[in-house]
């Protein structure tokens, strides 16, 4: 299937988004892929609307991400209703880029003796700003056992709000457990929490990564897996 976003990471999420999807509504639905040349078709139509207002290349991958979940979304409420069109779309964000970025988080891991140290002095704000572009805010909390991003304007909520979705944010909150699983699971002295998310009311989104005395295992402080 042809994708047209424009830009090279935005193209590459949308096509492994697409092939999630089908191979998620096909177990459920007829003729998948079908519905997932409607769902670019429409995604497309609305993010080229959008384009041209968009800052940076950065965002326009974001908000293009965004214009696929929605028209997902609403191509599949019709007919499996809310909850299960939802759990699908937020499955399919959840699969993209998922072996990478697990891939990437244990190589980090293996390589940094300390990664609190590497965190620290503004650098996981820095890389997050060149990640994610001038759509989204964010700064940094240090403390003698904890380092804290803070994200004070999410580009996806925003977008989500716009559209009357803000639930839809969500999905994208979960994908953040691919890589805070890899950390929590490490077997080393640190862990991930993420008390609160704008996406559920809160005034920021605040990542945590802070050293601990024992192996948290599965025991998460992460206000999404309580949704």
């Amino acid at each position: 299937m042809r994708v047209n976003f424009g830009y090279l990471m935005a193209n590459a999420w949308a096509r492994s988004f697409l092939a999630h999807c089908t191979a998620a509504t096909n177990r459920v639905l007829p003729d998948g892929k079908s519905r997932a040349i409607r769902i670019n078709d429409n995604a497309a139509a609305l993010f080229w609307t959008r384009e041209p207002s968009l800052p940076d290349k950065q965002t326009k991958a974001l908000i293009a991400s965004c214009c696929l979940v929605l028209a997902a979304y609403r191509e599949l409420r019709g007919e499996l209703g809310e909850a299960e069109a939802y759990n699908l779309v937020r499955d399919a964000v959840y699969r993209v880029y998922q072996k990478p970025m697990r891939f990437l988080i244990r190589l980090y891991l293996w390589l940094a003796r300390d990664p609190l140290k590497w965190l620290r002095a503004n650098r996981w704000r820095n890389q997050s700003r060149r990640m994610y572009g001038a759509g989204m805010q964010f700064d940094q909390e240090e403390s003698e056992n904890s380092v804290d991003l803070l994200v004070r304007r999410c580009t996806f909520h925003e977008f989500f709000l716009e559209h009357g979705q803000p639930e839809l944010t969500r999905v994208f909150c979960a994908w953040d457990r691919n890589w805070m699983d890899v950390v929590d699971d490490a077997g080393r002295s640190i862990r991930t929490e993420r008390p609160e998310t704008i996406s559920t009311g809160g005034a920021c989104c605040r990542f945590r990564v802070s050293h601990t005395e024992k192996q948290v295992g599965q025991d998460h402080n992460d206000i999404i897996l309580g949704r």
